[in-house]
């Protein structure tokens, strides 16, 4: 009822506030809402801890945009919500996951290899 105001709390149809946090923490609660912004905050350091390497690959480059445009838009709309920006966005999430695996992997075979 405090969502709607007064000339609206007649109607029973409720839309989802265009805010991804106040959302989810409407849906998920605070657990849920703490698991979100975590995965929200992984992605960023990703993105942070990879901004040197994903500038010589494409594929790591436009997954680190597609997180960077996401995240601040999602704050003002239902991006996240649905399916069209969902999609990318977990996609360029896992691909900086595999990126990260794979280069540590390089890293700590040319650190072994120096040593040897």
């Amino acid at each position: 009822m405090y969502l709607l105001g007064a000339e609206a709390a007649a109607e029973r149809d409720i839309r989802s506030p265009h805010n991804y946090i106040l959302g989810t923490l409407a849906r998920l609660g605070i657990v849920g809402s703490a698991i979100a912004a975590g995965i929200g905050l992984h992605s960023l350091s990703l993105v942070w801890r990879l901004r040197r390497d994903s500038f010589t690959d494409d594929l790591a480059f436009v997954a680190s945009l597609i997180i960077i445009v996401l995240l601040p838009a999602a704050l003002v709309g239902v991006i996240l919500e649905s399916p069209f920006g969902a999609i990318p966005f977990f996609w360029s999430l896992g691909v900086l996951v595999a990126y990260r695996a794979i280069w540590q992997g390089q890293r700590s075979r040319r650190i072994a290899g120096a040593r040897a």
